[in-house]
């Protein structure tokens, strides 16, 4: 029986495993350097997970299963669309601060050659989709100039928000900006207005802009 207030060898090696497959990736990481970095028997990586694939799919399930909670507190109710997306914006933006290598591993870990990965998240990730269009994208029905595509848009989307947290590293070496509580209230901010406003709120009015100009510049000939 394991004593009160003693390492869980089980959570000892997921840490481990995430705090790794972030860092160096998941093809990199070697199971006995997992087993020695949470200090547990090698045998005990087969016991509690059965392989190295066991770890990352158990890591992509917290992942999957703490997004999802998000998105669902985030949409839930009956506020307006633009509402609920920009709660839900901010919450992921905390989210991601909170979890920066479960976002590193989610987004960028897709070893070519196990499908079985690509499935795994594919599952998931068809909860979150289904969340979207039920809460969400139901409700913008007839009120858009054109019919919201998932499968586009919603990638997209997820790219722009998330990029930050993958590139950071770079960014704070292009860039002087410090990278605390102001600047994350206004990337949520910038993100939302973006998804809102930055391509369909300026595309008509830079193609107004454009037939002024080649108005002016065929009175002027």
């Amino acid at each position: 029986m394991k004593s009160q207030g003693a390492p869980d060898p089980k959570q000892e090696i997921l840490e481990a495993a995430i705090r790794l497959f972030a860092r160096k990736g998941f093809s990199a990481t070697g199971v006995r350097e997992i087993a020695q970095q949470a200090k547990v028997n090698i045998a005990m990586i087969s016991y509690y997970f059965g392989s190295k694939r066991g770890i990352l799919e158990a890591a992509l399930d917290i992942f999957f299963q703490r997004y999802l909670e998000v998105a669902e507190q985030s949409l839930a109710g009956d506020d307006p669309p633009e509402q609920k997306m920009r709660r839900f914006i901010r919450s992921i933006v905390i989210f991601s601060r909170n979890n920066k290598d479960l976002v590193r591993i989610a987004f960028t870990e897709l070893p070519f050659d196990m499908p079985e990965i690509a499935a795994f998240k594919a599952e998931r990730g068809k909860k979150i989709a289904a969340l979207f269009q039920n809460k969400l994208l139901s409700a913008m029905e007839g009120r858009l100039p054109r019919p919201i595509r998932l499968e586009i848009v919603g990638p997209a989307f997820t790219g722009m928000l998330v990029s930050h947290f993958l590139l950071r590293p770079v960014l704070e070496g292009i860039f002087s900006t410090s990278f605390d509580e102001e600047f994350y209230e206004r990337y949520a901010e910038e993100i939302a207005d973006l998804l809102f406003y930055g391509v369909l709120g300026t595309r008509h009015e830079f193609h107004d802009e454009g037939d002024n100009k080649l108005k002016k510049d065929k009175l002027s000939e």
